[in-house]
């Protein structure tokens, strides 16, 4: 018992030190990521499988802000068939732009999780298709790109990755004509199938493994 305790407590330091540490983190930022955030996304924003929240650690500030609005002008979450989406619409809608902006850059300064591969898609078509169809916008290594508003992909889990790219492919993503970006998606992957797809978010991971070797 005094194991188990022990353990939690350690768990509940390292969290708030990592959500402390973040520059420019407001005590009202940090209460709030507690409340709510972390409630779904985990006390470190590594997400949850369970609860197909997505790891949010180290993404760009810009773009969680921009993510958060587009929630927030009902941009994005409020397809029919986006469960997930429609949560998150009515979470960031409780959020002030001040509040929305301060939780963007406490996010961003979380240690990234890499990508794994759990999907076990087939990563030869994958590569193929990633060079072809989204190293344009998320570069050769799936870093992102600011210049063209394209978020790293290698912090994301594959199963969030490849359900994000249904979504963009079946119009319950992107399909608003405010989001320019999101309609992009939807072209670039409209007739790539599930097998693609998973294809795709299993090979992010060979491409994560490389980003998380140290520099020789």
């Amino acid at each position: 018992m005094r194991i188990v305790i022990r353990s939690l407590l350690a768990s509940t330091i390292i969290s708030v030190a990592l959500i402390g540490s973040a520059a420019g983190a407001t005590p009202e930022a940090e209460q709030k990521f507690r409340q709510v955030c972390a409630t779904c996304h985990g006390p470190q924003g590594e997400g949850k499988r369970e609860l197909k929240t997505p790891s949010i650690a180290s993404l760009p500030a810009w773009y969680v802000q921009t993510q958060l609005e587009k929630f927030q002008k009902s941009i994005r979450g409020t397809a029919a068939d986006d469960v997930s989406g429609q949560q998150m619409h009515a979470i960031a809608a409780t959020l002030t732009p001040r509040m929305t902006e301060a939780i963007a850059g406490l996010v961003s300064k979380l240690p990234r999780n890499p990508t794994r591969n759990t999907l076990k898609g087939d990563l030869t078509e994958g590569e193929f298709i990633f060079r072809d169809v989204c190293m344009q916008c998320h570069r050769y290594n799936a870093t992102g790109e600011l210049v063209f508003k394209s978020p790293p992909l290698i912090g994301l889990q594959d199963w969030y990755i490849e359900r994000q790219l249904r979504k963009f492919r079946d119009g319950n993503r992107g399909a608003d004509k405010r989001d320019i970006k999101g309609a992009k998606m939807h072209l670039m992957v409209n007739d790539l199938s599930d097998a693609d797809l998973r294809g795709v978010a299993s090979y992010i991971s060979v491409l994560a493994a490389k980003q998380a070797k140290p520099a020789k």
